[in-house]
């Protein structure tokens, strides 16, 4: 079967675009299934930066972290996410990932035990895109199986596109 075939079989489909998804997704989400199930009470967790209170928490910073001129002080065991508050301001979109050399590192992973410079990598950036693309699925299919277990004959099934597209999410009761 190919996404051509999906309006014609009865298959909802669902065109995905991580971090930055859930900023819009969810309130919409939430809007769009209280409308179609109003018996449901659904809650929405408030948008927050777990370790913003680890950078200068006690004033005695023991590393240097620099990205594009700006430079903030942090202690050793900081996580990337940590960072975010102190360098969004600098770039149009949400910072999604971090390079720190050639190598890039998911935001929840520590930082080095050293001063290093940081480059953000945004939903602008390919690689930053493909993370974002590939959290919203991992997200979809979590919701999904998570609260349609139990409906009978339930089914994701995820085929990657050919040329410029990125997915198809076919989404069935057999």
């Amino acid at each position: 079967m190919t996404r051509f075939d999906s309006k014609e079989k009865g298959l909802s489909l669902i065109n995905a675009g991580h971090y930055g998804l859930e900023h819009f997704f969810v309130p919409y989400m939430k809007g769009l299934i209280s409308r179609h199930f109003p018996e449901i009470e659904l809650i929405e967790e408030e948008i927050h930066f777990p370790g913003k209170n680890n950078i200068n928490a006690r004033g005695d910073a023991e590393m240097k972290v620099t990205a594009k001129g700006k430079t903030v002080e942090i202690e050793k065991g900081s996580r990337y996410q940590d960072l975010v508050p102190y360098f969004q301001e600098q770039e149009e979109y949400p910072l999604l990932l971090a390079k720190v050399g050639s190598r890039i590192y998911e935001l929840h992973k520590k930082v080095p035990d050293e001063d290093f410079t940081v480059e953000w990598i945004t939903i602008r950036d390919r690689i930053g895109m493909q993370s974002y693309q590939r959290s919203a699925v991992f997200m979809l299919l979590k919701a999904f199986f998570h609260h349609c277990k139990e409906v009978p004959g339930f089914n994701v099934n995820i085929d990657y596109t050919l040329g410029g597209g990125f997915l198809r999410l076919y989404i069935r009761r057999y």
